[in-house]
């Protein structure tokens, strides 16, 4: 065979190897730069957690109850992010959820919180996801705020309220993808002892985070309320024991803790002393 022919005929299988380097070659190119636009175009088509708040529909065991636009409490001011979800303690025993939404309405009210858990788990939405709530300070532009309203002295959560106050915690994680490291106190806001049970038992706030991750998992959860500083302490409380409990917490405390037709103010926000404040007097006085 001549030289020239076996030459041709090596050749050939060279060539036809590098086409298919070339084309396998051309095809990863083409899956990079599918998956790369992909990732490009989910990044500018996603939707900020403040856009996800204005279209997600609230449950129905959500009682939605919204301040009064043009209220004090409720500026109207958009939220520029959702990146946490505070947890406060309304601070005045025994209240209620409906009492202190009520609170938040008047029109000398300054302060509210975008929920209520109440003590027997009843929830109370005040204001839009989509705008701040009047809650801490600059992380107001920012977070999501629940109040927890609580039996006692210790600020110790009902069983109730805790369990209500998971499911609306995971309800807002799943909403804005947020992990169990973007739930924190208004104590990490600032340095407030709120919510004071578990500023008090850290430990407990701990267990808090666990529960909110074996709820998301369908297990049961751990926390039973111990009711320690139960409804009779309560009722002893006497004006000294009211000023001794309220000395590390002098945001929220008032000249007066009794009177006929005055409850003692709500749990106050931005380092604000309030003064007593009329409102419908409850079955009977919290003091």
């Amino acid at each position: 065979m001549p030289r020239q022919t076996q030459t041709k005929r090596n050749a050939m299988p060279k060539k036809k190897n590098k086409l298919m380097n070339s084309i396998v070659f051309l095809f990863l190119e083409l899956v990079i730069l599918i998956v790369i636009g992909t990732q490009v175009f989910k990044i500018l088509t996603k939707k900020s957690n403040v856009e996800i708040a204005a279209e997600l529909e609230i449950p129905s065991w959500i009682d939605v109850q919204l301040i009064d636009e043009g209220n004090p409490s409720r500026s109207g001011a958009l939220l520029e992010g959702i990146n946490d979800i505070v947890v406060h303690y309304v601070g005045n025993p025994r209240t209620t959820a409906q009492q202190n939404r009520d609170f938040y309405n008047q029109e000398d009210s300054d302060v509210c919180s975008h929920f209520v858990v109440g003590i027997d788990g009843e929830i109370i939405m005040c204001v839009p996801l989509t705008e701040k709530s009047a809650s801490s300070n600059d992380r107001n532009r920012d977070t999501i705020s629940i109040e927890v309203c609580h039996p006692d002295i210790t600020g110790e959560f009902t069983d109730a309220s805790y369990e209500s106050l998971i499911k609306l915690v995971n309800w807002l994680r799943s909403s804005f993808n947020l992990s169990t490291d973007h739930v924190i106190r208004h104590y990490e806001v600032t340095g407030k002892e709120c919510p004071m049970y578990f500023v008090r038992n850290p430990e407990k706030w701990d267990q808090f985070k666990e529960d909110l991750k074996a709820a998301e998992e369908g297990k049961p959860i751990s926390y039973k309320f111990s009711g320690e500083g139960s409804e009779e302490e309560s009722d002893e409380l006497s004006m000294d024991d009211a000023d001794d409990f309220t000395a590390d917490n002098v945001d929220y405390a008032t000249d007066e803790y009794q009177n006929d037709d005055l409850v003692y103010a709500i749990d106050d926000y931005n380092n604000y002393n309030y003064d007593e404040y009329p409102v419908e007097a409850p079955d009977e006085v919290y003091y």
